[in-house]
């Protein structure tokens, strides 16, 4: 029962609700193993689970997880024509339950013995030794008129052995390795359903029937492999292309660093000519201001050389515009040559004063400057804009490179996984395969050592007769008389 019908160690969830349930399972674990009796690690064992109270128990009996494909075995065996019996050195209180959702036909288990609504830590029954379930067996098959070889077992522990010797046919279901060697087949996966192709069936030539289902798991086999093997091609080139791509968008974001890095040198010295720059300006105006408070004290005596100018424009656009007598455009003229006199005069005047000259020179001078490092301000802005452009551009590129390469990576993730998936259905139909091949070889024997035996009962049939004839004092040759000493009747 315990992790064959049940996906679970009964003995170790009774042990978990107990409290020591690590003890337990140490135990548990060298008994399956075949380092300690069974008997004595049983005993010793619910001996721990004392004062358990029954209602845990019953829980633990009503909650037991049953084996994936254990309903589909038991009723195609039954199907076939199969009687089903569970021998466990488990507890009845559970083999029961788990054999009514079955439906088996017999369960045999050891009693938990529960007293006062507790587990009392002893345990009863006629699984208590090592080789009891091969008594157990050979019970069930003479109730039935059937013999041990005509039966089909199925375990996975050290408290099976004797019952796998016997057997016609035995199965270990995902065994410790003390099954393994003398086991006819083995099954790896955790699901009782692959146990129905093994089944001896009564009819036909079972022998052929296997060895045509192993062929067809052979070409199934081969086509999950075909399939993987160009899955995995595909996710390489696929991995191939992912990392072109990755290392495509690497060399791009490098050259937008470079844009970058260019950029902001360019923003740097954008920056430094336009401090000079705004530097010189500052410089410039003060010297004008000096120069405009000198302009004006050198004109306090009549209007300054500004206003002149603006009145001469005044008048001589007047005269190009206005339509006038003789008389006052005579006047008009003369007016604007008097104001022109006036104007070259003062003109003249200031031109003559060294400071307002040679700060109207500082002040060009500065303004000059201050212009050739605006015109540098323009030209390193314009520079560094390009170069922003290039890595705004560049970034772009990189995005949608990246966006391709987690596409291809997406596609190359699908592919391996189906791969893996291909890759697992092969393992296990290779598997299936082998367990196959250890059944065949292992009719093959039994079909060898039935006709052995078949050969070994006909000669002794026949020795029995001769010596029938010995005894009455028939004359025997010496043909009859070697196969006398060879059957050891003489």
């Amino acid at each position: 029962m315990d992790n064959t019908l049940v996906d679970a160690e009964i003995i170790d969830e009774l042990a978990k609700a107990a409290g020591v349930g690590g003890e337990v399972a140490a135990i548990t674990r060298k008994a399956m193993q075949g380092e300690i009796d069974f008997g004595t690690a049983l005993r010793d064992r619910v001996r721990l689970l004392k004062n358990l109270p029954e209602t845990d128990v019953i829980k633990i009996a009503e909650s037991a997880p049953i084996m994936r494909g254990a309903e589909q075995l038991i009723k195609e065996a039954k199907s076939m024509g199969y009687k089903t019996a569970m021998i466990s050195g488990s507890f009845m209180v559970v083999a029961q339950k788990v054999g009514e959702k079955l439906g088996l036909d017999r369960v045999v288990a050891n009693e938990l013995v529960i007293e006062n609504g507790v587990v009392t830590g002893e345990v009863t029954g006629p699984l208590m030794e090592r080789n009891s379930k091969e008594l157990v067996l050979a019970e069930i098959v003479k109730s039935e008129g059937l013999e041990a070889k005509d039966c089909v077992v199925v375990g996975d522990g050290a408290n099976d052995l004797h019952m796998f010797k016997d057997a016609g046919l035995s199965i270990a279901f995902s065994p410790n390795p003390v099954l393994r060697d003398i086991a006819d087949v083995v099954i790896t996966q955790k699901n009782l359903a692959t146990i129905i192709p093994l089944l001896p069936k009564p009819r036909g030539d079972m022998l052929e029937e296997l060895q045509e289902k192993k062929e067809k798991l052979k070409s199934e086999a081969e086509k999950l492999k075909e399939k993987r093997n160009k899955l995995n091609q595909k996710a390489s080139k696929l991995s191939m292309k992912r990392d072109e791509l990755n290392q495509k968008a690497r060399e791009l974001v490098i050259a937008a660093q470079t844009y970058k890095k260019k950029r902001d040198e360019y923003n740097e010295k954008v920056s430094e000519h336009k401090a000079k720059r705004d530097e010189l300006n500052e410089k410039a105006n003060k010297v004008y201001a000096r120069l405009d408070k000198l302009r004006k004290k050198s004109n306090a005596s009549g209007p300054s050389l500004d206003e002149l100018r603006r009145e001469i424009d005044k008048l001589e656009f007047r005269q190009q515009t206005e339509v006038l007598s003789i008389d006052k455009e005579r006047q008009l003229v003369e007016r604007i040559s008097s104001l022109q006199e006036k104007y070259l005069k003062k003109k003249e005047q200031l031109e003559q004063n060294i400071e307002l000259k040679t700060l109207l020179e500082e002040a060009q001078t500065l303004w000059n400057h201050a212009s050739e490092y605006h015109e540098k301000v323009t030209e390193y802005a314009n520079l560094a804009q390009e170069q922003h452009e290039k890595m705004i551009a560049t970034f772009r590129e990189v995005d949608q490179i990246r966006a391709e390469a987690d596409a291809v990576h997406k596609e190359f993730v699908k592919a391996q996984e189906t791969a893996d998936e291909m890759h697992h259905g092969f393992i296990k139909t290779q598997k299936e395969i082998r367990d196959f091949d250890k059944l065949i070889a292992s009719l093959k024997r039994k079909s060898r050592e039935n006709k052995e035996d078949k050969k070994r009962l006909e000669a002794r049939k026949k020795a029995e007769e001769i010596y029938d004839q010995f005894r009455k004092g028939e004359k025997l040759d010496t043909e009859d008389l070697l196969l006398l000493q060879r059957s050891g009747l003489l």
